[in-house]
């Protein structure tokens, strides 16, 4: 674990050479197939990560990783030549009495999404559709933007015609929608015979 002066922490962060940045990762698999009736992602999970990383004068000094406590990441030293005069003294306490907004941005929500595991789960799906013998539909329904149903049809079927064909990119990117902070999504699948 990299060290770092007390000193050099109080004078970076009453510089203000500080940054909180989200960081993600995601190494998981994922395998899409239609069981019975449904569409299923059969994903297999590993190291898969969002948090918020502090960074003081451009070193990494602590993080919070989503659904996980908060973790030092460097080891604090030289503590005699500072108010702070314990080798007890905790790097978020620290941080909290000179700055209590850096220890407030530094949590990570339990609703934020890894935005780098979404792209792979669209990617894998689009990657699954195109490989498929399927067709690809959307029921508008009642034509509103929210409201829709994906649906799949063996390649050449007949199909009614207010069925809008579409491109496995779209397909794959309306049925992973899931709405937004206005609005809520409902999003049907269908497989046809």
């Amino acid at each position: 674990m990299e060290k770092m002066s007390v000193s050099n922490l109080i004078d970076f962060i009453r510089e203000g050479k500080w940054e909180i940045k989200e960081e993600s990762d995601c190494y998981c698999q994922f395998d899409w197939e239609v069981v019975g009736d449904r569409l299923e992602d059969k994903t297999s999970s590993d190291e898969c990560w969002i948090a918020n990383v502090l960074y003081v004068n451009g070193e990494s000094v602590a993080q919070e990783v989503q659904f996980e406590s908060r973790e030092e990441l460097v080891e604090l030293c030289d503590y005699d030549d500072t108010v702070y005069d314990s080798e007890e003294w905790d790097l978020f306490e620290i941080l909290n009495d000179l700055n209590p907004k850096i220890t407030q941005n530094l949590r990570m929500s339990d609703f934020e999404e890894n935005e780098t595991h979404s792209e792979k789960k669209l990617e894998a799906l689009i990657e699954w559709l195109k490989e498929s013998d399927y067709d690809l539909y959307i029921n508008p329904e009642r034509g509103f933007a929210n409201e829709y149903t994906c649906i799949l049809s063996p390649k050449g079927s007949d199909v009614d015609d207010e069925l809008e064909s579409v491109s496995a990119q779209e397909w794959a990117e309306r049925y992973l929608y899931s709405g937004d902070a206005a609005t809520e999504a409902f999003v049907g699948f269908a497989l046809l015979d």
